[in-house]
């Protein structure tokens, strides 16, 4: 990527001709990617050698539709101050103005006269001066015309010349750019077409949320690299034609090019933006914990609210209340959970209100239904006035894919004494949630509602472990000072929530140092994972891809191919006891962290796990130390074929043949 100019303003020369100067575009299905992308590239970029440098970025959009953070970087800012103050054109336009008022007054004069002299009334002598005060006025709006006519003229060579101008303001702002920032269909402005601009390299972020036509927008500059980055474990694009689905319209460009070259996929396994306690839970649950913290997350993400552990950086509040149906539509709200959720803004506020302020618009409260949000944003303006909004931002767990805030309040909203989750089911939209928050992420659900999913009961039995787990009279606890709930210091500085009755946390059974020692798994340090491996890892369980591209790879069969869903979540069995207790009489107790080894996690694949449990222990142990028996596996493994013939995919657009079955012998 060219630097356009040097300190000095001289143009930068490398070697080439006039050409073009060749930019970087970086694009996103949304103007909300989009402008949290612009927001850290304001902040600069830090080069291999460590130097941090500052780029031109500017953003490509309409003003109402992007962040406030961010316009001064936009294309109409900045063409504005180039082309300077519009004093003059103001002051010849209201001089004009006055041309425009003066010939409609005379016109109306020019009327009354002619009414005047036609009804007959005036004769002789005032007749006369009457016809010669018609013909000064008849003079008087005849130059008055010229003068517009002239006027309109100097209008519209002003409006060509200020087009033009406008036009050169415009390309000396990309000239000086180093980075264009646009949405997928921004970047297809008429603009890039007549200016002289070429796109080198193109970056497509959120690429896993857009589908495949979007992406195919920025690449008709003929750019020489595209890069895609993306998420296929987080929520795809969303499609609600289910025609169109069908014709894999909801797949991505990104996952087209991961399932046909599997090889130049890269895993980005370092992340930097969560508390390690916050990403705990992810990384082993959804990322077969190949996700790792980058170096000194804990001490980075460390904040003054964390010195107590109600305001501990990961918390599962127990909110006891049921969810109702919305007055409109088809969606759910539920109304203790926004009385908790403002009761920890008020402790937070409260007691580290000065802290949060240099942060900020620190808080976000997200939600998986509309009805929710809408009720959120209601409630809290009526407490804290329409200020609010711009200290806290509300919005969908699925519109706020892409963004991050310092503290997350995750309101579930799910509670009923029977049924499902409904869409919390889907462990993307979960994955999607509990990954947006930097220091504090404070989930609030129903515990006994949640936990018939089989991941967010997971979720709550983690929770239960880590003794971050809070029950009880909630909205009493968050009334009282933060300070009469003290966290633990320990691991390295870092804080660790205590178990504490007041907050309602039990202690699983057993120690934890005798789960340590009682599963060799945990003891030893995590081998290095070959690149094949890491590729076989790259489908979740619960999630179905279909209508995909295939490729010549041995893959086990899907046991259920032929159902339709995206989403494949089962009920977690109920339990005898209502409070999930972990290592029964009968079962294995899980892993440290209340979820599956790496051999059993949801993204591990079924053949390699269990290959692997054979070579090491064939049997569990308990938290006692005692052996139980091997338990047989939830799920058959099926049968894998020593041979794997790679087939033409089917075209989607012609009718399938229909197999001729054998006739009976």
């Amino acid at each position: 990527i060219s630097v356009p100019r040097a300190a000095g303003g001289n143009q930068v020369s490398h070697g080439g001709g006039e050409g073009a100067a060749k930019k970087l575009l970086v694009c996103a299905p949304s103007n909300a990617a989009v402008d949290e992308l612009v927001m850290r590239l304001k902040g600069g970029v830090t080069t291999r050698s460590g130097r941090r440098c500052q780029v031109n970025v500017v953003r490509i959009g309409r003003s109402e539709a992007i962040n406030s953070q961010v316009l001064d970087v936009t294309m109409d800012e900045l063409v504005a101050k180039r082309l300077g103050g519009n004093r003059d054109k103001e002051a010849m336009r209201i001089k004009n103005g006055e041309i425009f008022k003066q010939h409609e007054g005379i016109s109306a004069a020019l009327r009354e006269l002619y009414l005047k002299r036609d009804s007959g009334e005036v004769k002789g002598k005032e007749l006369a001066n009457l016809e010669n005060e018609i013909v000064a006025v008849r003079k008087r709006k005849n130059e008055l015309g010229v003068r517009i006519d002239n006027v309109k003229d100097q209008e519209r060579n002003a409006g060509r010349e200020a087009e033009l101008s406008r036009k050169r303001a415009q390309q000396a702002v990309l000239d000086e750019a180093h980075v264009i920032c646009a949405t997928l269909s921004g970047s297809g402005h008429d603009m890039f077409q007549s200016l002289n601009i070429e796109f080198e390299t193109v970056i497509i972020d959120e690429a896993a949320q857009c589908v495949e036509m979007s992406s195919l927008i920025p690449l008709k500059y003929g750019c020489v690299k595209c890069v895609m980055v993306g998420d296929p474990k987080q929520l795809p694009p969303t499609v609600f034609s289910k025609e169109a689905a069908r014709f894999q319209y909801e797949q991505s460009l990104f996952v087209r090019m991961q399932n046909n070259s599997p090889g130049e996929v890269h895993l980005l396994d370092t992340q930097y933006r969560m508390h390690p306690d916050i990403s705990r839970f992810p990384s082993k649950t959804f990322y077969d914990g190949l996700l790792r913290d980058g170096e000194g997350m804990g001490s980075l993400r460390q904040r003054p609210w964390h010195r107590s552990r109600l305001l501990a950086p990961y918390r599962f509040f127990d909110v006891q209340g049921q969810h109702q149906a919305a007055p409109k539509g088809h969606s759910l709200v539920n109304a203790a959970e926004i009385e908790v959720a403002m009761a920890l803004y008020d402790r937070l506020t409260a007691d580290f209100g000065e802290e949060v302020e240099s942060l900020g618009r620190a808080v976000g409260v997200i939600t998986p239904y509309k009805s929710q949000l809408r009720l959120l944003k209601e409630r809290f303006a009526q407490r804290y006035g329409q200020g609010i909004f711009d200290l806290v931002e509300f919005n969908t767990t699925d519109a706020f894919q892409g963004r991050e805030s310092e503290v997350i309040i995750f309101s579930c909203v799910r509670a009923s004494p029977g049924g499902g989750i409904g869409f919390l089911n889907d462990i993307r939209r979960m994955n999607v949630g509990l990954t947006r928050a930097k220091s504090s992420l404070w989930v609030l659900g129903n515990s006994a509602s949640l936990g018939r999913g089989q991941y967010w009961r997971l979720l709550v039995e983690n929770a239960r472990q880590r003794e971050v787990y809070t029950s009880g009279n909630v909205l009493g606890m968050l009334g009282r000072p933060s300070s009469a709930f003290p966290a633990v210091g320990g691991d390295g500085g870092r804080v660790v929530t205590a178990a504490a009755a007041a907050l309602g946390s039990r202690r699983p059974s057993g120690s934890i140092s005798a789960i340590k020692a009682a599963d060799p798994r945990k003891a030893r340090p995590p081998a290095s994972v070959p690149l094949k491996a890491a590729q076989d890892t790259e489908k979740m369980e619960g999630i179905r891809y279909r209508f995909e591209d295939r490729i010549s790879k041995k893959r086990p069969a899907s046991p259920d191919s032929g159902n339709d869903n995206d989403v494949e979540m089962h009920d977690a069995p109920d339990a005898p006891d209502a409070e999930f207790a972990v290592g029964g009489t009968g079962g294995a107790v899980p892993s440290l962290d209340g979820v599956r080894s790496r051999d059993e996690t949801p993204l591990s694949n079924a053949s390699a796990s269990g290959a692997e449990g054979q070579k090491g222990s064939s049997s569990d142990f308990r938290a006692d130390g005692t052996v139980a028996k091997p338990r047989p596996a939830v799920v058959a493994p099926s049968a894998v074929p020593q041979a794997v013939k790679k087939k033409v995919a089917a075209s989607p657009f012609m009718p399938a043949k229909k197999k001729a079955r054998p006739a009976p012998r």
